[in-house]
């Protein structure tokens, strides 16, 4: 019977062993590179040419869709408004219609990021006053452009914009636009763990010299997090002057922190608008989470969100009365 021999393999060097000081340093570096991605996502997609943007395309390398007006003719990167109208000039009051809009960065429902857009969709409203949340400065997300300026430029007003988060040369923020000059912008730090939130204020001179205050806020998403925003927020509003505060507070009318605002100023919605006003999500709103307040001796003559597809918010419009010489002047 044949027996044959055992036949003997080359033992092969297994892997190598790491030792444990550089194993965690490579599993840090790991979670680095995967964390770095998750952030980066948006701006791969965009330099990739997956996520279209609209409107402000000064980024060659990226594809961008160029805008086109109504007719079908291409749309300038900032094509001025016609000139503003001197609404309440010669009056007792001034008319003012103030609108919120959290813009997402302009990234519509479908998921075109498309400035020519949100500007029609606002321009459509003729607003006086309009305070932006999620406004992007220098974002690759976004093309690489200074949103505000840009809304501005195109829609013909002045503008005041407050970054809350600060990565280089890259912003992101709030920002308030004018038909009316804007005299001075402060935005000022709101408290919280996670993303940094503010409270950006504009001084507006309406004509005939009076002077407003306008502010806007976008407060963060954990509960106990707005609650001490709202405080903080509250404490900065000064007392026996006329103002308004708009923005996102992600938060429904009934939450304490919201009653909180509503005691010390007027829920425009509240006193002028119709049925719930839900403005999030914008393709299907459930919640009331964008607001205008203001201070007496405003009046609301209305108040309600308007249907649109720019943004997962909806815009909110309230038209108000301000008696004449009860704004500061100097």
């Amino acid at each position: 019977m044949f027996s044959p021999e055992p036949r003997r393999h080359p033992v092969l060097p297994g892997p190598p062993r790491l030792r444990p000081g550089r194993r965690r340093r490579l599993l840090a570096l790991a979670g680095l590179v995967a964390g770095c991605l998750i952030l980066l996502r948006e701006p791969l997609a965009l330099a990739l040419g997956l996520v279209p943007v609209v409107g402000g395309g000064r980024v060659r390398q990226l594809r961008v869709v160029q805008p086109v007006d109504r007719a079908g003719a291409p749309v300038p990167e900032a094509e001025p408004a016609p000139a503003p109208r001197d609404a309440g000039a010669g009056q007792a009051a001034h008319s003012l219609r103030v609108v919120t809009y959290n813009i997402r960065y302009g990234r519509g429902l479908d998921g075109v990021v498309d400035l020519e857009r949100l500007a029609r969709t606002v321009s459509d409203l003729a607003p006086d006053i309009v305070v932006l949340q999620e406004v992007d400065r220098n974002n690759p997300r976004s093309g690489l452009v200074d949103q505000a300026q840009w809304l501005g430029r195109r829609l013909g007003m002045a503008v005041a914009y407050g970054p809350n988060l600060n990565l280089g040369w890259t912003q992101y923020g709030n920002a308030i636009l004018s038909r009316f000059p804007i005299l001075e912008a402060e935005n000022a730090a709101l408290p919280g763990r996670w993303e940094p939130r503010g409270l950006l204020r504009a001084t507006v001179e309406l004509p005939g010299g009076d002077r407003l205050a306008v502010y806007t806020t976008h407060l963060g998403l954990q509960r106990q997090e707005r609650a001490h925003q709202v405080a903080a927020l509250l404490a900065l509003l000064p007392a026996g002057s006329p103002l308004v505060l708009a923005g996102d507070f992600n938060s429904r009318p009934d939450e304490p922190w919201l009653q909180a605002v509503a005691d010390r100023l007027v829920d425009a919605h509240a006193v002028a608008g119709d049925g719930p006003g839900y403005t999030f999500p914008s393709g299907a709103p459930s919640a009331r989470i964008d607001h205008v307040f203001v201070s007496e001796p405003f009046s609301v003559t209305a108040a309600g969100p308007v249907v649109s597809d720019a943004s997962d918010h909806l815009p909110v419009v309230a038209d108000l009365v301000l008696p004449r010489g009860t704004a500061g002047q100097e």
